[in-house]
């Protein structure tokens, strides 16, 4: 959950698709009519190398004012970026995306590890607790992002964001003894910490609060051969990650004068190499929630012949990949991820890196036999606004209720490793 939240997604959040990392943002574009295209670098105080071109015209740089350019498109347009370590890549029209957000940190998240001692009160709201009983700030295995009571405490590791930040901890049972596993949410407690790597923080029984009530989770059937599950977050302004209110068939409920929005999320897998995977994110109201899903991603719809690209999905929306192995930059010899995002043109649609190394500084690496490896996510519902406007929620570490307004997503992925020029998934 912590790279489903904090490390961007790709297209969306390939975040949560366990990608590698995610860039752009898009918005005042659905439909505007303006020729216009703005360009803007997140955070304000960093800096990057970019180009643009229009239809197959010359490549020019970008001038940034502070953090801001712009430029004119009749149609379609392509802007290169290079900052923090990656080639962000994007092609689309102004009526597609108005706005680019290269998201290019400063430095590395700064992330803390940290021990959790959470000793709630023996009772919330009339309901005994009992050993067995789940504390959860994230769901995970047992002792990371959550634990079991025992003893009237559960004590577990955290890794989250560091600094200020509120943190949702709840108490559910959980009964997994039949066929049908189920949640029963009991209890929560919204507290505010500043977490710093390797400290210790105790979360005594005071504060503590019963749900106001619960909604139901309509239990999903993948295809045949994916595991995984769904469950439900809460995000508030404030906090640097949401915490789990529920999963299975049930979701607790803060209360309405707690605001903050409810985030269903449903993920599936398949197989190691390739890995596929199916996604859905929605924003539920605190309503009853039925995850719809995409289908897979078929064989023979990702191909690649060196450094071109060809996706190919019935019904997709938008398309982004997400590569390591396959660049480096030009002065030191470092990785470079490669991140693209661009839109259907067909049947198939083929996305070529532009020959930009002298320009932005970057070599493709040549070694035929080198490791590679390779995201492709496509979007299958929703807006591919609302999702450019995730994925860049996600990569730059501000959270806010703002961009999670009325998200309803869905999207399919394939992740593979390779170590020749040419692949084509099976």
């Amino acid at each position: 959950m912590q790279r489903i939240w904090v490390l961007a997604l790709g297209l969306l959040l390939a975040a949560c698709s366990g990608g590698t990392g995610g860039s752009g943002n898009a918005g005042n574009g659905s439909g505007s009519g303006s020729n216009n295209v703005s360009v803007r670098i997140v955070p304000q105080t960093s800096q990057a190398l970019a180009y643009y071109r229009v239809g197959q015209g010359g490549w020019q740089a970008i001038t940034f004012t502070g953090s801001q350019a712009g430029f004119s498109a009749s149609g379609e347009y392509e802007v290169a970026a290079k900052c923090a370590g990656s080639l962000q890549l994007f092609k689309a029209t102004p009526e597609q995306i108005s706005e680019v957000t290269l998201i290019c940190p400063s430095g590395p998240l700064s992330f803390a590890n940290v021990t959790l001692n959470v000793q709630p009160p023996a009772q919330i709201g009339g309901v005994n607790l009992q050993d067995g009983d789940w504390v959860v700030v994230l769901p995970g295995s047992a002792g990371s992002g959550s634990g079991p009571l025992s003893g009237g405490q559960a004590t577990f590791s955290l890794s989250s964001l560091a600094g200020q930040q509120k943190l949702l901890i709840t108490v559910l049972r959980v009964d997994v003894s039949g066929s049908n596993p189920s949640i029963n949410p009991i209890g929560w407690r919204l507290v505010d910490l500043d977490l710093q790597n390797g400290q210790s923080y105790l979360i005594d029984n005071t504060g503590w609060q019963p749900f106001a009530g619960s909604s139901e989770i309509t239990t999903t059937t993948p295809p045949s051969g994916y595991n995984g599950g769904a469950f439900v977050l809460f995000f508030k302004d404030g906090m640097k990650q949401p915490g789990t209110v529920g999963g299975f068939n049930r979701y607790g409920l803060l209360g309405a004068t707690v605001g903050g929005k409810y985030l269903g999320f449903a993920q599936f897998s398949q197989g190691t190499n390739p890995e596929r995977k199916l996604l859905a994110l929605k924003e539920t109201g605190g309503s009853n929630w039925a995850p719809s899903l995409a289908q897979p991603w078929p064989s023979g719809g990702l191909s690649v012949n060196g450094t071109s690209f060809t996706v190919s999905y019935p019904g997709a929306l938008a398309f982004s990949l997400s590569a390591s192995g396959l660049l480096r930059n030009a002065g030191d010899g470092t990785p470079l991820e490669l991140r693209a995002f661009f839109f259907p043109g067909g049947p198939s649609t083929t996305y070529a890196l532009p020959s930009l190394e002298g320009q932005l500084g970057y070599t493709v690496v040549g070694d035929p036999s080198a490791n590679r490896t390779l995201e492709a996510s496509a979007l299958t519902r929703g807006s591919p606004i609302k999702g450019l406007m995730f994925a860049a929620f996600q990569g730059s570490g501000e959270p806010s209720e703002a961009m999670l307004q009325g998200i309803d997503l869905a999207w399919a992925s394939v992740r593979v490793s390779y170590s020749s020029p040419n692949y084509t998934l099976p």
